[in-house]
C-alpha cells in the first residue's frame, strides 16, 4: 500500500511540475498600441462600470490608460483628457470605494518634481452620468491638495466598515492620509499621528500583523527627521536660504516642505554622501504602523 501511494504522489508531483512550466502565459502581444513608455503604477478596477475588471496604467509623461479586454485584445478604453492628464507625470495610482457608493474611485498620484513642492496636485477621479470628474478640483476640497512630490499610493480600510481612505507617501513634505468626512475630502493624517515628513518610497496595506488593515511605509530616510537639524546642516553645506530667487545651491521652506536646488554634479556627489549624515540617526529604516 505504501509503495502504491508513493507512486501516486510520484506521479502527481511531475504532474504538477509540468503544469507549473505553463502556470502563467505572456500575452504581451495582446495589448493593442503597446508603445514604448514610462509606466510606474498599475491598479485594477471597474473603470467604466460595465462590472468588468480593467487595467489602470499610469504614465509619467504619457497618457494614463484604462485597458480593457475585448475580443482577445487590450484596448484603452478612456481618452477624457480629465484621465489621461500627461502633463501631470503620473508615478503611482489606488482604486477603492472611499464614498461607499459600490463604485471604485481612482486616485491618480501626480510627481513633477523630485521632492518637496510640486507643481501639479493629485487627481481623485469618480464617474459620474458617465463622464469622470476630479474630485480635488471641487471648491470645497481646494484646501486638501497634495502639492508634495510622492512616490506611492495604496488605499486602506482602517476601521474595517468598507469605508476606504487613501494613504499617500510623500517625499520631503508630510505623508497624507484621505477619508471623505461629510461629503469632503479631509486629510486625516495628523490626528492619527501618521503625518511623518520623510522620504517615502512605497506603501503597502493588508493583514500583516493583526486581522485589520495594518500599513508598511518603506522610507528612505528614517521614520521623520527634525527640520531644525536639516536647515542648520545645509547652512553648514553652505547652501543658501532664499523664499525669492530659486537657483542653484539654494533652498526655501514653504510649512513643513523643505525645496533643495540641485548644486554642480561634482557637489552634489559630495552632499549626497554628507546629507546622508543628517538621516543616519535614524538609519535607513521602514515603519510599521499596527491597527
Amino acid at each position: 500500500m505504501k509503495k502504491i501511494i508513493f507512486i501516486f504522489l510520484s506521479i502527481l508531483s511531475i504532474f504538477n511540475y509540468a503544469n507549473a512550466k505553463d502556470f502563467f502565459l505572456n500575452i504581451t502581444d495582446q495589448i493593442v498600441e503597446n508603445e514604448f513608455r514610462l509606466s510606474y503604477g498599475v491598479s485594477v478596477t471597474d473603470v467604466n462600470k460595465d462590472n468588468k475588471y480593467d487595467f489602470v496604467v499610469t504614465g509619467f509623461g504619457f497618457k494614463n490608460l484604462a485597458l480593457s479586454y475585448k475580443d482577445g485584445k487590450l484596448i484603452n478604453i478612456v481618452n477624457e483628457k480629465i484621465f489621461t492628464d500627461e502633463e501631470r507625470r503620473t508615478i503611482g495610482v489606488a482604486a477603492c470605494d472611499i464614498d461607499q457608493d459600490g463604485y471604485e474611485e481612482i486616485y491618480f498620484l501626480n510627481t513633477d518634481t523630485y521632492s518637496g513642492s510640486k507643481i501639479y496636485s493629485d487627481r481623485l477621479i469618480d464617474l459620474n452620468n458617465n463622464k469622470f470628474e476630479d474630485l480635488f478640483e471641487k471648491e470645497i476640497n481646494q484646501s486638501e491638495l497634495n502639492l508634495t512630490a510622492g512616490r506611492s499610493v495604496v488605499c486602506v480600510d482602517r476601521n474595517g466598515d468598507g469605508a476606504y481612505g487613501i494613504y499617500v507617501a510623500n517625499y520631503g513634505g508630510p505623508t497624507r492620509f484621505y477619508e471623505l468626512i461629510r461629503d469632503r475630502i479631509k486629510d486625516q493624517a495628523k490626528s492619527l499621528s501618521i503625518d511623518k515628513i520623510t522620504g517615502g518610497r512605497a506603501i503597502v496595506s493588508g493583514h500583516i500583523l493583526s486581522d485589520r488593515s495594518d500599513i508598511f511605509a518603506a522610507n528612505e530616510r528614517g521614520d521623520e527627521v527634525d527640520q531644525r537639524t536639516l536647515l542648520r546642516r545645509l547652512a553648514e553645506l553652505q547652501y543658501q536660504r532664499n523664499e525669492v530667487e530659486f537657483k542653484r545651491s539654494m533652498y526655501r521652506v514653504r510649512g513643513d516642505v523643505i525645496d533643495v536646488t540641485r548644486k554642480s554634479v561634482e557637489e552634489a556627489a559630495a552632499s549626497i554622501i554628507k546629507i546622508y549624515e543628517i538621516f543616519k540617526q535614524n538609519g535607513w529604516n521602514n515603519s510599521c504602523f499596527k491597527k
